[in-house]
């Protein structure tokens, strides 16, 4: 009888416990609005939450929220480009900083269609400063990028002080042959 008693209270005394989480009730967490948040809840929308693939500290994405000291991607343009008889997708990202702090080597990002978030560098001979064209290639013909395929390139921009781009995209389906849509 007391073993019966025990699987009967200990249940419901877990229960309870579980009720008592002032985030059940509606009530206030533990967070105090900072980027540190402690808990399961995301709930510290604060005035430095990134939410990028590398640093989310929030559930809410406010990546597209202008700061305006971010770069801006202006333009993407790509074309097809053939280097020591292989192809490649040649991105130009034409980009534009306010605060004028786009360092050297210039860091971007790139996602193509859902992969991961790839960090690259751009070593310009001279610094861009406030504004520049990045090149970006990728080999085209390959196992993940075949010819004929459709894909969404996402790029973003970071500066010296650290702060990213909005995400600027480009769907480009890939040519069949060598000699479509070549850079011209």
């Amino acid at each position: 009888m007391r073993d019966r008693l025990a699987a009967i209270i200990v249940p419901l005394l877990a229960l309870g416990l579980a009720c008592d989480d002032p985030r059940r009730r509606g009530g206030d967490d533990d967070d105090s609005g900072e980027a540190n948040d402690d808990d399961a809840t995301d709930d510290d929308d604060s005035a430095g939450d990134d939410d990028d693939a590398t640093d989310d500290d929030d559930a809410t994405d406010d990546d597209d929220v202008a700061d305006p000291d971010s770069p801006e991607i202006v333009e993407i343009e790509v074309c097809q480009v053939t280097f020591s008889g292989n192809s490649f997708a040649l991105f130009n990202i034409d980009v534009i900083d306010p605060d004028g702090d786009l360092p050297s080597p210039v860091i971007y990002r790139l996602q193509i269609d859902t992969g991961a978030l790839v960090t690259h560098q751009y070593s310009p001979e001279e610094a861009f400063g406030s504004s520049g064209t990045i090149p970006h290639t990728e080999q085209i013909g390959q196992a993940d990028l075949p010819r004929g395929s459709v894909h969404l390139f996402q790029f973003h921009v970071l500066d010296a002080a650290g702060h990213v781009s909005p995400s600027e995209s480009i769907q480009w389906t890939i040519p069949q042959a060598d000699d479509e849509e070549l850079c011209g």
